[in-house]
């Protein structure tokens, strides 16, 4: 859909059209190669993230970088407390 809206505003009245889908066709190609080394890298960045110690520390991280959110119900403080490791 979006070389269909996008890509013919660049192409001058008269040109040829099949010479300037190559570019389409060369950015498809790119993105296509992006994605599939994106998805090559999901199976080792799978094993790493379910390690617990990294897991701990990124919930350690970003409970300090919320900065203390309050839950009022429980009287459970998300950012200190789970920076402080008192959330199991």
């Amino acid at each position: 859909m979006f070389y269909v809206t996008f890509v013919p505003q660049f192409v001058p009245p008269g040109a040829d059209v099949a010479a300037y889908s190559f570019l389409s066709g060369l950015h498809v190609l790119l993105t296509l190669g992006g994605f599939a080394i994106l998805i090559a890298a999901t199976i080792p960045l799978g094993r790493l993230l379910r390690r617990r110690g990294l897991t701990r520390a990124l919930d350690r991280l970003t409970g300090w970088r919320a900065g203390g959110v309050r839950s009022e119900a429980d009287g459970f403080e998300y950012g200190t407390d789970v920076a402080a490791g008192r959330v199991k």
